[in-house]
């Protein structure tokens, strides 16, 4: 689970400079440079990378979702039931809806972030069925 994209989408003219991202004060540059240790670096995965080398160790990919898919499927399954802890205050429970909120926005990190699982053939042949990827 991490912020990433398919090879076709992390190279597009969206990414022209690729997965390198720097990020101070919750803004986002390109300039990587600017301010050394006063903002953070990351990168983003190569989703199409990763599934090569995993293929080569054997593995197939399970599935790609989003984060927002995930977490919804993981959820619909028992409604919701565990996110609240036991006798928990309105308080508490609203705080828990609205970090589940931000977690799934579309426009924060439900899409930002995405979900890559890929598992190991054995003796079965067909992929295992996980809940956080139901529907696909």
């Amino acid at each position: 689970m991490d912020y990433g994209h398919e090879a076709a989408e992390l190279y597009n003219e969206r990414h022209m400079r690729g997965a390198l991202l720097a990020y101070s004060g919750h803004a986002v540059s390109e300039d990587f440079l600017h301010a050394p240790g006063a903002q953070d670096l990351t990168a983003h995965v190569n989703f199409t990378a990763l599934d090569l080398w995993g293929r080569r160790s054997g593995l197939v990919r399970t599935g790609c979702v989003s984060q927002m898919q995930f977490l919804v499927a993981l959820g619909r399954a028992n409604e919701f039931a565990d996110l609240y802890d036991p006798g928990a205050t309105e308080v508490d429970r609203v705080r828990s809806r609205l970090l589940l909120k931000t977690l799934i926005h579309p426009e924060g990190m439900g899409e930002t972030f995405q979900v890559f699982i890929q598992h190991k053939l054995g003796n079965q042949e067909m992929p295992p069925k996980l809940t956080g990827l139901a529907g696909l």
